[in-house]
C-alpha cells in the first residue's frame, strides 16, 4: 500500500482510542515477529516523546505509515531493509487526540528518568523502561511484545496483557 492509499483509507476512520490500539497490537501478538522484544510507544503532539532519544540508522526505513491492521507488514518490510531498527522502541505519534497515529521514528533509546514504585522485580530493561516511559506526560501508551505475551503500560501501570503465540 502506498502512502496516498494509506492516507485515503485512514481519512474515513475516526480517531483511535486506546481500545483500538490494544486490539491491533493484540493481533500482532498472535503472529510471529521477526525479533523480540518489540516496544511500541504511542504519543501525542510530538514526533517522539521527550524521554526518547533517536538513534541513527542507515538505511533508515520510511516513516509515516498509519497504525492499522496493515502495520505489521510495514514493520516486516522495514526490518528487511535494516535489521537494526529493532534495537530500541518504535514510535507512533499523532498531532492531536482527534487524529490517527502514524509511525514517526525507528529505534529510539528510552531514557525515562521516572521511578515506578510498584514495578515487578526481575523483569529486565525492556519491561522497566516501558513501565517508566508510560509515566511521561506526552506518552499515551507503551506496548511491550515478547515471545509469549504483550504488556500494555499507561500511567506507570500494566493496563492489559495478552498471551502471544510465541516463537
Amino acid at each position: 500500500m502506498d502512502d496516498t492509499e494509506n492516507r485515503e483509507n485512514m481519512a474515513t476512520v475516526h480517531a483511535q482510542s486506546e481500545f483500538d490500539l490494544i486490539r491491533i497490537v493484540s493481533e500482532f501478538s498472535r503472529s510471529r515477529l521477526p525479533w523480540y522484544p518489540l516496544i511500541l510507544v504511542f504519543c501525542t503532539g510530538k514526533k517522539y516523546p521527550s524521554d526518547c532519544i533517536p538513534m541513527k540508522r542507515i538505511p533508515e526505513p520510511a516513516t509515516g505509515h498509519y497504525f492499522n491492521g496493515d502495520f505489521l507488514r510495514h514493520l516486516a518490510t522495514a526490518f528487511a531493509e535494516n535489521e537494526s531498527i529493532h534495537d530500541g522502541a518504535v514510535v507512533l505519534a499523532r498531532e492531536s487526540s482527534s487524529t490517527h497515529y502514524a509511525q514517526s521514528a525507528w529505534s529510539v533509546r528510552i531514557a525515562a528518568p521516572h521511578v515506578v514504585e510498584n514495578a515487578a522485580p526481575n523483569r529486565g530493561a525492556a519491561y522497566n523502561s516501558s513501565l517508566a516511559l508510560s509515566v511521561a506526560p506526552d506518552v499515551d501508551l507503551v506496548c511491550l511484545l515478547v515471545r509469549d505475551r504483550t504488556d500494555f503500560f499507561s500511567n506507570g501501570e500494566i493496563q492489559f496483557l495478552t498471551e502471544g503465540r510465541g516463537a
